[in-house]
């Protein structure tokens, strides 16, 4: 039997794979919404990463019930069921004692079921367990799921963290017995390839279409400010005594009032009004 693989840090690597899988689950449609904590509390560094597996093979056993039914009325119909295959990313820690952090995506028909069941799948691979010992968070937005995938990262070292501008996180959280860190394999990368996604390209167009937006905001909101200026600037000039253009030429000021209080200079409108034709 291969002797099991101890660590100390995460790799850059893990971190990529992690963020990646992130991206290709809410790009396909199943985005993480749980955010599970189980502690290992007491249990032998070597028996931790065997039990967090048990647990994970209840949760795809409950996932894979779910898809030999004819029919979950509450999914609707069998081509909708690509959410009932395991989507999940964890990070195993070992700071003050062994622990285990899994981001899971589970179908929003599934969720409060999901709520219950975990507690007992965790009881049952827990030595002393009990509800203390798990807990679990709701992610309902994107970026809740992006502020837990970098808290997940604080096990990086410190000249891998700099890469992904996380340095200010890192916490060394200990030595761990077996896998680290891991990814299904429907997040993985061989599924990225197979439909050509690419983690990079997705955020890039997602910000190109947001910058879009935020400039046509811009443009409206200049159009109407521009708008209501020249609107003030016209009544200003109606009531300063600049009339509109019209046919006969560009616009002229009024002449002055006879009482002379005026001094503007009056602009001829006929040649025969120039004072020097008159001489």
């Amino acid at each position: 039997m291969p002797t099991p693989t101890r660590s100390r840090y995460l790799s850059s690597r893990h971190a990529l794979n992690l963020f990646r899988a992130c991206d290709f689950a809410h790009h396909t449609g199943r985005g993480f919404n749980r955010f599970v904590t189980i502690a290992f509390r007491d249990m032998p560094l070597e028996e931790v990463y065997p039990a967090f597996q048990a647990f994970l093979d209840k949760y795809r056993s409950w996932l894979e019930h779910k898809r030999k039914l004819e029919a979950v009325p509450s999914l609707g119909p069998a081509s909708s069921r690509l959410d009932l295959f395991p989507s999940y990313a964890f990070v195993q820690e070992n700071q003050t004692h062994p622990h285990v952090h899994v981001l899971f995506h589970i179908p929003k028909e599934l969720e409060s079921e999901f709520d219950k069941k975990f507690v007992r799948w965790a009881e049952k691979v827990l030595p002393e367990g009990g509800p203390s010992d798990v807990d679990a968070k709701d992610l309902q937005a994107r970026e809740d799921v992006k502020r837990v995938a970098n808290y997940m990262m604080k096990g990086l070292r410190k000249k891998d963290a700099k890469r992904f501008f996380l340095e200010a996180t890192v916490v060394y959280q200990g030595e761990t017995v077996g896998k680290r860190s891991g990814i299904s394999r429907n997040l993985g990368p061989v599924q990225q390839e197979a439909i050509g996604f690419v983690a990079a390209i997705a955020r890039h167009q997602k910000a190109a279409k947001a910058s879009v937006d935020r400039l046509r905001n811009l443009q409206s909101r200049t159009c109407a400010r521009r708008k209501a200026q020249w609107e003030a600037s016209s009544k200003q000039r109606e009531a300063s005594g600049w009339r509109t253009r019209t046919e006969s030429g560009p616009a002229r000021r009024q002449a002055p009032s006879s009482n002379g209080s005026d001094p503007a200079l009056v602009i001829p409108t006929d040649a025969s009004e120039d004072p020097k034709k008159r001489r």
